[in-house]
């Protein structure tokens, strides 16, 4: 790759005529574009366009597309969902160049926030070249479409709403070894009534399918209590779920993981909501 030209746009508006330049792209941690080979002649780098940030209030969080993964892993305000998917990113080099932002844009299949960010009901705003405010499911489906970084888009901020009492939610992955990328990832959030009926299932899986996508046994969830037959029922539900080739992991085997972090989510809930 070759690179002819790097400029610091200082706002917004600076940043969108760059990018309307044939061969630019946005640099922001900068661990997407190492994989890119070729195509790229302007780097549009982000670092003057201060979206490092973690702001907070009674009811949400107001993150940075800039801010690091490192940043999330280490805010104490953070749900401990989202700082478990931060720190299962990789090594410490990775934390500090693996931007919020950069992982929502590219979205690898073995990305780790964008995942649990679903199932916390993230709110996404990004300038495409208008601004636009997406809600996690708008989101994944516009980025079904075309990704945001094939767009040239850019994402400015992510709002996480606090997770209220009567909640539980946690992420699960999958690797051979340290540090790899992830075979299988189960993003999970569950909220509950004061009769203990699910009012919200969320379960995103990603990294052994095509792309992010919820369960389907999240319909069988909701309006449900949590007893052994429920539990039976989502986990023989994971065999409708289209698992993608991979040449560690044969799908049989991701297929039956995914089955046990379904129990394993399910009975970490019912655990939380009993205490």
């Amino acid at each position: 790759m070759t690179i002819s030209n790097h400029v610091f746009p200082e706002t917004i508006n600076e940043m969108l005529s760059h990018l309307k330049e044939p061969g630019s792209k946005i640099l922001a941690g900068g661990t997407g574009l190492a994989l890119m080979s070729s195509g790229v002649d302007t780097l549009v780098d982000l670092q003057q366009l201060k979206l490092s940030y973690i702001r907070t209030d009674k009811e949400k969080l107001l993150v940075g597309g800039m801010t690091s993964s490192y940043d999330i892993f280490r805010h104490e305000e953070m749900p401990a969902s989202l700082r478990k998917a931060a720190d299962s990113i990789g090594d410490l080099p990775l934390l500090h160049g693996v931007t919020i932002g950069g992982n929502l844009a590219i979205l690898y299949p073995w990305v780790d926030l964008p995942p649990m960010l679903w199932a916390l009901n993230a709110r996404i705003t990004l300038y495409d070249p208008e601004e636009r405010k997406f809600s996690a499911d708008e989101f994944f489906a516009y980025s079904d479409e075309q990704s945001v970084g094939n767009r040239n888009a850019l994402i400015t901020e992510i709002e996480i709403p606090k997770t209220p009492p009567n909640s539980f939610a946690d992420y699960q992955t999958l690797t051979l070894i340290g540090n790899e990328k992830a075979q299988l990832n189960l993003a999970t959030n569950f909220t509950w009534d004061a009769n203990k009926m699910i009012t919200q299932a969320n379960m995103i899986v990603s990294a052994a399918v095509r792309f992010p996508k919820r369960l389907e046994c999240e319909k069988i969830i909701v309006g449900s209590t949590i007893d052994d037959e429920l539990i039976e029922r989502a986990v023989e539900s994971v065999e409708n779920e289209a698992i993608v080739p991979n040449y560690k992991s044969s799908k049989e085997y991701r297929r039956e993981v995914l089955g046990v972090y379904v129990k394993r989510a399910l009975k970490k809930c019912q655990e939380v909501m009993e205490n």
